[in-house]
């Protein structure tokens, strides 16, 4: 986790972030972000590629694709959302890029979760996230073959990571955090 410090520079009313980054083997990586801030704020999330499309901006589905790949992505929020496609700041070393970013933002929010997931080769997943309880919310990654069903409990304090569990379409119980 990283620690918010007072005085930071960059962010510095940022209370709390925590990514956890899950890569099932041949259908997806799941990306999940908990952001807290302590006060009111407009919290984003970014990714960058070389070509960004939007296939339904109401459901958060996007295109991301460098050369000749492509991955569909979608990302779903506990609240809010707007987002809107840039030409990317990326250089490299001093050379701009030419790159697209997407920008997903919460507004006025004091957090958010955002639940993302990346369909690898060619595959197709859609994600929900839905609170279960305080502090837990279940996310589900719909997939042709079937559905995978993770619980992503938030910690009380900030030395310890929160928990995810999950049951995978064939069954199998997967779980961080621990």
């Amino acid at each position: 986790p990283l620690k918010a410090e007072k005085d930071r520079k960059a962010s510095p009313g940022l209370e709390r972030f925590r990514r956890t980054i899950v890569w099932v083997e041949g259908n997806y990586v799941l990306i999940l972000d908990d952001v807290r801030s302590r006060q009111l704020a407009d919290i984003s999330w970014l990714i960058q590629a070389k070509r960004i499309e939007t296939v339904n901006f109401e459901v958060g589905q996007y295109i991301i694709a460098h050369e000749n790949a492509s991955a569909k992505l979608q990302i779903v929020s506990d609240a809010k959302l707007d987002s809107e496609i840039v030409d990317s700041p990326a250089d490299n070393r001093g050379k701009h890029l030419g790159w697209k970013q997407l920008r997903v933002h919460s507004r006025n929010a004091k957090e958010v979760r955002f639940a993302t997931v990346i369909a690898l080769w060619d595959k197709d997943a859609k994600i929900s996230l839905q609170r279960v309880s305080s502090g837990a919310w279940e996310v589900v990654i719909k997939l042709p073959q079937g559905e995978d069903r993770w619980v992503w409990v938030a910690s009380t304090s900030p030395e310890e990571p929160y928990r995810l569990e999950g049951v995978l379409y064939s069954g199998r119980k997967v779980s961080s955090g621990e």
